[in-house]
Protein backbone atom coordinates (compact mmCIF):
# COMPACT_ATOMS: atom_id res chain seq x y z
CA UNK A 1 0.00 0.00 0.00
CA UNK A 2 2.06 3.09 -1.27
CA UNK A 3 -0.59 5.45 -2.05
CA UNK A 4 -2.46 5.24 1.24
CA UNK A 5 -5.62 7.83 1.95
CA UNK A 6 -6.10 7.42 5.77
CA UNK A 7 -10.32 7.91 6.59
CA UNK A 8 -10.54 9.24 10.49
CA UNK A 9 -13.82 12.06 11.18
CA UNK A 10 -12.17 14.73 13.58
CA UNK A 11 -14.72 14.50 15.71
CA UNK A 12 -12.98 11.20 16.89
CA UNK A 13 -9.82 13.11 18.09
CA UNK A 14 -12.41 15.83 20.14
CA UNK A 15 -13.85 12.85 22.05
CA UNK A 16 -10.17 11.35 22.89
CA UNK A 17 -8.41 14.90 23.65
CA UNK A 18 -11.64 15.66 26.08
CA UNK A 19 -11.89 12.27 27.56
CA UNK A 20 -7.83 11.75 28.05
CA UNK A 21 -8.00 15.96 29.57
CA UNK A 22 -10.75 14.36 32.07
CA UNK A 23 -8.22 11.60 32.54
CA UNK A 24 -5.79 13.96 33.12
CA UNK A 25 -7.64 15.65 35.64
CA UNK A 26 -8.09 13.06 37.95
CA UNK A 27 -4.69 11.87 38.20
CA UNK A 28 -3.83 15.26 39.56
CA UNK A 29 -6.58 15.21 41.89
CA UNK A 30 -5.47 11.67 42.92
CA UNK A 31 -2.07 12.99 43.35
CA UNK A 32 -2.23 16.74 45.12
CA UNK A 33 -5.40 15.64 46.82
CA UNK A 34 -5.29 12.57 47.90
CA UNK A 35 -8.33 10.95 49.82
CA UNK A 36 -8.63 7.29 51.77
CA UNK A 37 -7.97 5.77 48.52
CA UNK A 38 -5.49 3.40 47.56
CA UNK A 39 -3.49 5.37 44.99
CA UNK A 40 -2.57 2.13 43.20
CA UNK A 41 -6.30 1.42 42.24
CA UNK A 42 -6.85 5.26 41.45
CA UNK A 43 -3.70 4.96 39.21
CA UNK A 44 -4.82 1.50 37.25
CA UNK A 45 -8.87 3.38 36.63
CA UNK A 46 -7.05 6.55 35.29
CA UNK A 47 -4.70 4.25 32.93
CA UNK A 48 -8.05 1.60 31.92
CA UNK A 49 -10.01 5.04 30.80
CA UNK A 50 -6.77 6.19 28.78
CA UNK A 51 -6.88 3.00 27.40
CA UNK A 52 -10.78 2.96 26.67
CA UNK A 53 -10.22 6.54 25.15
CA UNK A 54 -7.18 4.98 22.73
CA UNK A 55 -9.54 2.27 21.86
CA UNK A 56 -12.63 4.11 21.26
CA UNK A 57 -11.55 6.97 19.53
CA UNK A 58 -7.79 6.94 18.65
CA UNK A 59 -7.53 3.38 16.84
CA UNK A 60 -9.97 3.04 14.56
CA UNK A 61 -9.35 4.36 11.29
CA UNK A 62 -9.96 2.94 7.25
CA UNK A 63 -7.05 3.01 5.03
CA UNK A 64 -7.75 2.81 1.64
CA UNK A 65 -5.20 1.48 -0.26
CA UNK A 66 -3.84 1.12 -3.75
CA UNK A 67 -5.68 -3.00 -4.09
CA UNK A 68 -7.22 -3.41 -0.90
CA UNK A 69 -8.49 -1.29 2.61
CA UNK A 70 -7.77 -1.66 5.92
CA UNK A 71 -10.32 -1.39 8.26
CA UNK A 72 -9.08 -0.68 11.81
CA UNK A 73 -11.76 -1.13 15.13
CA UNK A 74 -10.81 -1.07 18.59
CA UNK A 75 -10.56 -4.72 18.46
CA UNK A 76 -9.30 -6.51 15.23
CA UNK A 77 -7.71 -5.54 11.98
CA UNK A 78 -9.84 -6.66 8.53
CA UNK A 79 -7.99 -6.39 5.17
CA UNK A 80 -10.20 -6.21 2.10
CA UNK A 81 -8.91 -6.74 -1.71
CA UNK A 82 -11.42 -4.05 -3.77
CA UNK A 83 -12.33 -6.54 -6.22
CA UNK A 84 -13.64 -8.67 -2.82
CA UNK A 85 -16.31 -5.90 -2.03
CA UNK A 86 -19.90 -7.16 -2.83
CA UNK A 87 -21.78 -4.34 -1.22
CA UNK A 88 -21.92 -1.16 0.79
CA UNK A 89 -24.53 -0.49 3.25
CA UNK A 90 -24.42 2.60 5.11
CA UNK A 91 -27.94 3.31 6.57
CA UNK A 92 -26.28 2.57 10.39
CA UNK A 93 -23.02 2.77 10.12
CA UNK A 94 -20.54 1.43 6.53
CA UNK A 95 -20.76 -2.07 6.64
CA UNK A 96 -18.72 -3.47 3.75
CA UNK A 97 -20.05 -6.91 2.08
CA UNK A 98 -17.02 -8.91 0.95
CA UNK A 99 -16.15 -12.41 0.18
CA UNK A 100 -15.17 -13.23 3.23
CA UNK A 101 -18.05 -11.76 5.58
CA UNK A 102 -18.92 -8.63 6.49
CA UNK A 103 -17.11 -5.75 8.30
CA UNK A 104 -18.85 -2.66 10.14
CA UNK A 105 -16.12 0.18 9.73
CA UNK A 106 -16.45 1.77 13.41
CA UNK A 107 -15.32 5.81 12.08
CA UNK A 108 -17.80 6.03 9.15
CA UNK A 109 -21.16 5.97 11.46
CA UNK A 110 -24.29 7.93 10.12
CA UNK A 111 -24.94 10.69 12.63
CA UNK A 112 -28.64 10.11 14.51
CA UNK A 113 -30.18 13.56 12.23
CA UNK A 114 -28.94 11.36 8.90
CA UNK A 115 -31.23 8.43 9.86
CA UNK A 116 -34.22 10.55 11.39
CA UNK A 117 -34.25 12.80 8.38
CA UNK A 118 -33.78 9.78 5.98
CA UNK A 119 -36.27 8.15 7.92
CA UNK A 120 -38.46 11.18 6.66
CA UNK A 121 -39.49 10.74 3.05
CA UNK A 122 -39.90 14.78 3.43
CA UNK A 123 -38.43 17.42 1.32
CA UNK A 124 -38.88 20.31 3.55
CA UNK A 125 -36.93 18.41 5.86
CA UNK A 126 -33.83 17.47 3.26
CA UNK A 127 -34.15 21.34 2.11
CA UNK A 128 -33.58 22.57 5.64
CA UNK A 129 -30.46 20.37 6.72
CA UNK A 130 -29.41 21.38 2.54
CA UNK A 131 -28.88 17.33 1.82
CA UNK A 132 -29.15 15.90 -1.67
CA UNK A 133 -31.98 14.07 -2.93
CA UNK A 134 -30.68 12.60 -6.30
CA UNK A 135 -26.97 11.53 -7.45
CA UNK A 136 -25.39 12.37 -10.71
CA UNK A 137 -27.14 10.31 -12.56
CA UNK A 138 -30.98 11.75 -11.15
CA UNK A 139 -31.75 8.29 -9.03
CA UNK A 140 -32.81 9.28 -5.55
CA UNK A 141 -30.43 8.65 -3.00
CA UNK A 142 -30.44 7.86 0.69
CA UNK A 143 -29.47 10.19 3.19
CA UNK A 144 -26.79 8.06 4.57
CA UNK A 145 -25.08 7.41 1.25
CA UNK A 146 -24.84 11.81 1.00
CA UNK A 147 -21.28 13.31 1.67
CA UNK A 148 -22.73 14.77 4.82
CA UNK A 149 -22.61 11.49 6.86
CA UNK A 150 -19.27 9.98 7.31
CA UNK A 151 -20.80 6.48 6.54
CA UNK A 152 -21.43 7.98 2.50
CA UNK A 153 -18.62 9.91 2.45
CA UNK A 154 -16.29 6.78 3.23
CA UNK A 155 -18.20 4.88 1.00
CA UNK A 156 -18.03 7.54 -2.03
CA UNK A 157 -13.55 7.01 -1.20
CA UNK A 158 -14.66 3.40 -1.24
CA UNK A 159 -16.29 3.64 -4.81
CA UNK A 160 -13.89 5.40 -6.25
CA UNK A 161 -10.95 3.30 -5.50
CA UNK A 162 -12.87 0.40 -7.30
CA UNK A 163 -13.37 2.78 -10.08
CA UNK A 164 -9.93 3.57 -10.45
CA UNK A 165 -8.81 -0.05 -10.54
Amino acid sequence: MTNVTIFRPKGNYIWAAAALLLDVLFVVQVLFYPADQNLLISLGVALAAAAGAYLLWLRPKLELGDTSLRVVNPTHTTVIAYGDIVELQTKWSLLIIHSGGSTRVWVAPASGRMRWVGGRIDNVARATYNLPTVNESGDAIPVSESVSSDSGLAALLIRRRIDQL
